[in-house]
């Protein structure tokens, strides 16, 4: 049997347009604090977030934060036999982009040759700082699933903690998921 070094970790990928908040709330998910002024600029951040499954073993997922890069540096980045999902981050503020935005990407991983994963997530980031509470009435969240796919739209704010618990249990879900898909002899540790 290999060892637990053999053993691929899932990765979740969080991908969105400059500024919308991706390294806000991946910082607010795995570290619990919120810094509104850090940048990350053109760089690649991979964090690790721990969960418990339902027989209380351990999930460890790598979330990796994609400040500020295409989908092609995206490719060169990551291997897409270790993605557990993709998680598109939108910002609230800027809803007539949202959209566009999720289009633009999904070509883009597309033209780069990535299969997605089973699991893909819209995250509407900044909610709290939108004019409407609820986002759903600007974003067709239906239209959106059945055009790109989603299996999850979630709704957050690194400043408030809004939709963050909802955000985790989708992380260990794909977590769980991932480790369920691969070979009987890579899944024990």
């Amino acid at each position: 049997m290999p060892s637990a070094r053999a053993r691929k970790r899932p990765k979740l990928a969080f991908l969105g347009d400059n500024g919308v908040g991706k390294t806000a709330l991946v910082r607010r998910l795995i570290e619990g604090r919120y810094s509104p002024a850090e940048s990350t600029k053109e760089s690649v951040h991979e964090h690790l977030f721990c969960g418990d499954d339902e027989r209380g073993g351990k999930i460890e997922t790598s979330i990796v934060d994609f400040a500020g890069y295409a989908a092609g540096d995206f490719a060169a980045n990551l291997a897409t036999d270790e993605l557990a999902a993709l998680v598109f981050v939108v910002d609230a503020q800027s809803r007539s982009l949202g959209e566009l935005s999720v289009h633009h990407w999904h070509e883009d991983l597309e033209t780069a040759g990535i299969v997605p994963p089973r699991r893909k997530i819209l995250v509407i980031a900044r909610v709290d700082e939108a004019d409407d509470g609820d986002i759903r009435n600007v974003l067709d969240e239906k239209r959106l699933t059945e055009i790109y796919g989603f299996t999850d739209f979630i709704q957050t704010s690194a400043k408030t903690g809004r939709g963050l618990d909802q955000l985790r249990a989708v992380i260990r879900q794909a977590g769980i998921e991932f480790y369920e898909r691969q070979p009987a002899e890579l899944s024990a540790v």
